[in-house]
């Protein structure tokens, strides 16, 4: 599909640009298998699930909806992959403290395998 012309084709297209079942992006933005299905045939995903799925592909709304301007939001926070996203997403969720400890964790283990 070159050119979605709709949001479900849309959906579609960007679930399958990242090799990822609809019981994953359902699961990912709460949502049923059989709804993301629905959505993708055409049905309207209500206005807190079209939120969610932007943010879920890093997409624009405008993009979502109309097809317009270039998919991807701010390539600052582009993530490659949904596992890298999936860490992004956690990363934020952590305090000051948090995130320190998990990067010095990260620097000792790096350190350790050098030597």
């Amino acid at each position: 599909m070159s050119d979605p012309k709709n949001l479900g084709e849309r959906l579609r297209f960007l679930r399958k640009e990242l090799k990822l079942a609809q019981a994953d992006v359902a699961a990912a933005v709460d949502i049923s298998r059989s709804h993301l299905a629905e959505i993708e045939a055409g049905k309207n995903p209500g206005f807190v699930t079209f939120i969610e799925l932007a943010k879920f592909f890093s997409v624009s709304l405008d993009y979502l909806y109309f097809g317009l301007a270039a998919h991807k939001n701010n390539v600052e926070d582009e993530a490659v992959e949904l596992r890298e996203r999936v860490l992004l997403d956690f990363w934020r969720g952590l305090t000051d403290s948090q995130k320190q400890a998990v990067f010095d964790l990260l620097l000792s283990d790096r350190s350790s395998k050098v030597a």
